[in-house]
């Protein structure tokens, strides 16, 4: 085994150093939901902010970043139960007659779910509807511009992905 001289140590040190930091993040993508939710947290207008009497999860898989949002805006929280698919399927909407609601998801890939969510809380009584999304493509965004009154999007990417590309930890 090869001695290691006082002048190579520095180095071996500084090399293990960088082997111990956090991987980079990669452009484009999310390192997790939290930090998805930050993003989309900090975001938001101010007309956004002074405008929502509810936030609504759209499914429990956005439970989370619904909460820290609505921490932030100081609005209280409520989870639109979905099962998601080719034919999307909600749950019973929360009572939103003459309330401003902002819907929030872990992203978009086409639209469905969203769209549904639109209709469902309108019919509920909802008179503004918003999205606010960590990713949505713009060909989605484009067909639920005529359902919500804003839609807000960290990444608008021109094609269409899997979810699960835009973030660099897995999604439940």
């Amino acid at each position: 085994m090869r001695e290691v001289c006082d002048s190579e140590k520095p180095l071996r040190d500084s090399f293990r150093r960088r082997l111990r930091r956090p991987p980079l993040s990669i452009p484009g993508k999310f390192p997790s939901l939290g930090d998805a939710a930050n993003e989309l947290a900090a975001s938001l207008s101010a007309e956004v902010r002074a405008e929502t009497d509810l936030v609504v999860g759209l499914g429990k898989a956005a439970r989370e970043m619904a909460e820290q949002i609505a921490r932030d805006l100081r609005a209280p929280v409520t989870v639109l139960p979905v099962e998601r698919g080719d034919d999307a399927v909600l749950g019973p909407a929360p009572e939103c007659v003459g309330l401003r609601v902002l819907v929030v998801d872990r992203g978009v890939e086409t639209g469905q779910s969203a769209l549904l969510a639109a209709r469902t809380l309108r019919e509920s009584g909802a008179t503004w509807v918003a999205l606010a999304v960590p990713v949505c493509p713009r060909q989605a965004e484009a067909s639920l511009v005529r359902f919500y009154d804003a839609v807000i999007a960290v990444h608008r990417p021109l094609a269409r992905r899997s979810l699960q590309w835009h973030y660099a930890t897995p999604l439940e």
